[in-house]
């Protein structure tokens, strides 16, 4: 496995900064570094190979930190997945698909910062990084201020069953 940093995000509100995994390498995780003003951050966003990190309102830099795997051998196969837009006061779920039924990574995005979101079962409310035991989804309330126009994304690192023992905590045995 190889860790890839961002640079730091400009220190403005919704500002992105983004790491890509090398080529031959895999994204497998993807977290959020944040400046030292508090517990606050717009979250994450993944893409196929990509991992997007975006500051808060308080305008704190971040670091978008990804996690790449190489095959090295190992026959398997990623694919990012993300939602529709949640709204404010709604729940929404993103859920593998049957061809890649593993969730090994979830995060949770929001231009109106994820300090506020309630996450199931658990995340760090700070970096919008949503921890998950296994399974093939995840879920979040998107407990946010802003009603009229406020909304939220998940989105997420499926694997393929190819890949059947336990490599790492994400994905069951």
């Amino acid at each position: 496995m190889r860790t890839v940093v961002s640079p730091w995000s400009a220190q403005e509100d919704d500002a992105r900064t983004d790491v890509t995994c090398p080529q031959g390498t895999y994204l497998v995780d993807c977290s959020l570094v944040k400046g030292s003003i508090g517990d606050e951050s717009d979250g994450l966003q993944l893409t196929a190979g990509t991992c997007a990190g975006y500051t808060g309102f308080k305008r704190q830099g971040v670091k978008a930190v990804a996690v790449c795997l190489q095959q090295q051998g190992l026959q398997f196969t990623t694919r990012a997945v993300i939602s529709p837009r949640i709204p404010a006061k709604k729940s929404g779920v993103i859920t593998c698909p049957d061809s890649h039924p593993h969730m090994i990574n979830c995060v949770v995005w929001s231009g109106w910062g994820t300090s506020n979101i309630v996450h199931y079962p658990n995340v760090d409310q700070g970096t919008g990084t949503v921890r998950i035991d296994g399974g093939s989804s995840c879920q979040v309330y998107c407990e946010i201020y802003n009603q009229a126009t406020g909304y939220c994304l998940l989105s997420a690192i499926c694997i393929d069953s190819s890949l059947e023992t336990g490599l790492w905590g994400g994905i069951p045995a």
